[in-house]
């Protein structure tokens, strides 16, 4: 399966969808997290359990924080993504009884995005500590993926190091790695 596959399961596990709910709420639940927002979850979950950096494997670092360029650069192509849609703000699902349709995934990926997003719903940070991480806003969940490893952040952001590419700076420097998710937690509560 694809990265495309495994952020789709992502985007069902940030929104809590289950079996046999309607479009319009899994729609409703989907209207409350953007994209900027969602790439930050993302990033999270990967520092959570590095290895999703395996799947989701070409993070850089943007303006607005890290993020996965192949996710981020196909994000409206109804080719590579079957269950939902982005509309151009949000994602939006596409038909209702789509669930079973990820029981074709690797148990082993599930598990570690399951565990991740697990995680963060459970925390809050410093910059928003009433809510989850999933449940932060857009400008707060920005702040946050900014505010980790001042290394990460410079080298790839402001120096240009890997032509931006976290991802590269991660396989040359897999230490950054741990700095970059230590400093994370340090920040939740």
């Amino acid at each position: 399966m694809t990265k495309y596959s495994y952020f789709e399961y992502f985007l069902s596990k940030v929104v809590d969808i289950n079996p046999g709910e309607s479009e319009a709420d899994i729609n409703l639940k989907l209207s409350e997290h953007s994209f900027s927002g969602l790439k930050s979850i993302l990033y999270f979950s990967c520092l959570i359990n590095k290895d999703l950096f395996y799947t989701f494997d070409n993070f850089k670092a943007y303006l607005n924080g890290p993020v996965e360029v192949d996710i981020y650069e196909n994000r409206k192509s109804k080719d590579l993504f079957s269950k939902f849609i982005f509309d151009g703000k949000r994602f939006k699902v596409i038909g209702e009884n789509f669930i079973e349709t990820f029981e074709g995934l690797d148990v082993c990926i599930k598990s570690l995005i399951d565990n991740s997003i697990s995680y963060l719903k459970s925390k809050s940070s410093v910059f928003c500590p009433d809510r989850s991480i999933i449940d932060h806003s857009t400008v707060s969940l920005v702040e946050l993926s900014r505010s980790l490893s001042n290394k990460v952040w410079k080298e790839c952001f402001y120096y240009n190091k890997f032509k931006g590419s976290i991802s590269k700076l991660f396989e040359s420097y897999p230490s950054s790695i741990d700095l970059e998710r230590s400093n994370l937690i340090s920040k939740l509560i």
